[in-house]
């Protein structure tokens, strides 16, 4: 290609009507990341009697409208389209980039509604799979533990498979399937009465006048008027929700069907907890750690290690995470606890040797923090934004015990804090010869705007900085 040189893509797109008998685009986009576009038009061609409805984002113009021959031709068309901003972690809240989609009697009471009649006739009564769930519930003591022992059962013996408007019974007997629906299927068969809610995800588009499968588009199930919820996406207990529906819109597939928030969590329950016992020796230290991961955070690590044989589980782990978080150390006692048990954190309690520790510069060896949170890397490498940013919510708490320090540079604690209750603080105490030294982070799952993302900036840029600053201390 040269200079002057022109080249032009033409898309033919043809769509049938969905499950509830409506039709909906796929959309078209204007604009596109990698290239501007001197012209970009949609051209849409429907019955003159069918009531279409179109809807657009961004820089969308009006379209020209033509009737002949019983048939509209509506023709949208924008020159010298620039790409879009391409920013980390962007999401189209508010939507930014210039886009149409049209339809026509896709409104979501006939989406839900269609959604929850497909599931009518896919429950009925299996007199084998009620004596199994008499088995797992005998002795129960409550709603909470009937809820629990089901939902263990499912996840250990459901392989997940894309089965939504699969028979249940037959799920449970092949032990595949759609996990929620096979977990509200069983509590139901208990006496609990449960319902399925379609859950949106933080960061979603806003719900518009068209609807979208993709929108509320997470299974969870809601026991009674809410008392109870559950999640089959985590190998965790049943109240461990995902984070990205925390706090969110939802809609339950049940009579009239009624929308529920989706019950959020303290992001503290997911927290990764540190507890670091290091003795400098020469040039090198000795490290006993107990590294422990709480709710979903665990969750993912038992959902890492699934089917990683017992007897490869220690060197998998030590090659795989140990040797990140001490480079060059050599593992010499690891013990892995909670994968097994739900309610238990999952961690690793490891002995390392590290033959050179700290960087030394005359007597004095720096030590640096271990467990970076790298936040502004993660959330805060622009110096502007254009579009918001989809922030994911963490805890950590790392305490770092140093013995074998006879002097240390002192360090006035440090508190920060930032959006919405995020929170950062630092300390170091010599007592003895030993140094300790604290740190804790907390950071709030949202959506920050355009608007407010100068303030994330200071908070993380922040953070980063002082988890840079090294101690100073005389062995």
């Amino acid at each position: 290609l040269a200079i002057g040189d022109y080249v032009e893509y033409e898309v033919v797109q043809s769509f049938g009507t969905r499950v509830d008998g409506s039709y909906l685009s796929n959309g078209w986009w204007f604009d596109n990341y990698d290239e501007p576009f001197d012209i970009s038009k949609l051209v849409v061609i429907h019955p003159s009697d069918m009531e279409m409805r179109v809807e657009a984002t961004g820089i969308t113009p009006e379209a020209t409208a033509e009737d002949a021959d019983g048939l509209r031709t509506l023709t949208w068309m924008v020159q010298e389209s620039e790409p879009p901003p391409n920013e980390p972690n962007a999401v189209p809240v508010p939507p930014f980039r210039s886009f149409l989609r049209f339809g026509t009697g896709a409104t979501w009471d006939r989406w839900f509604e269609s959604v929850h009649d497909v599931l009518l006739d896919k429950d009925p009564h299996d007199p084998a799979v009620a004596r199994l769930v008499a088995e797992i519930v005998q002795g129960a003591s409550g709603p909470r533990e009937v809820l629990a022992r089901l939902h263990r059962w499912v996840m250990e013996n459901i392989e997940s498979a894309d089965a939504w408007t699969a028979i249940a019974p037959l799920m449970v007997h092949a032990r595949s399937g759609h996990r929620t629906r096979v977990l509200r299927y069983m509590l139901e068969l208990a006496g609990l009465p449960a319902s399925i809610a379609l859950a949106r995800q933080r960061g979603n588009s806003e719900p518009s006048e068209l609807s979208r499968e993709g929108i509320y588009s997470i299974p969870l199930i809601r026991i009674g008027d809410g008392e109870l919820w559950a999640s089959t996406t985590y190998f965790a207990p049943h109240h461990m929700l995902p984070q990205p529906v925390q706090g969110q819109d939802a809609v339950v597939l049940t009579e009239g069907l009624p929308h529920a928030q989706v019950p959020e969590r303290d992001p503290a329950e997911d927290r990764h907890a540190v507890h670091v016992d290091l003795t400098l020796d020469g040039s090198g230290a000795r490290a006993d750690v107990r590294d422990e991961f709480h709710g979903a955070s665990a969750a993912m690590w038992r959902e890492r290690i699934r089917g990683v044989p017992e007897a490869e589980l220690h060197r998998v782990i030590a090659e795989a995470y140990v040797a990140r978080v001490f480079p060059g150390a050599e593992v010499d006692e690891l013990q892995v606890r909670g994968v097994d048990d739900w309610t238990e954190p999952f961690a690793v309690d490891y002995r390392v040797r590290v033959p050179s520790y700290g960087r030394q510069r005359g007597d004095e060896t720096f030590l640096g923090g271990l467990f970076p949170t790298d936040l502004a890397r993660s959330y805060a490498s622009l110096a502007s934004r254009q579009t918001s940013q989809l922030v994911n919510g963490f805890a950590q708490h790392v305490v770092m015990r140093v013995h074998g320090v006879r002097s240390a540079r002192a360090e006035r604690p440090t508190t920060l804090t930032g959006l919405d209750g995020m929170s950062y603080s630092r300390s170091a105490a010599l007592e003895g010869d030993t140094l300790t030294l604290e740190r804790s982070i907390s950071v709030t799952p949202r959506v920050v705007s355009a608007e407010e993302y100068p303030r994330l900036v200071r908070f993380a840029r922040a953070v980063s900085q002082t988890e840079a600053t090294e101690i100073a201390v005389r062995r």
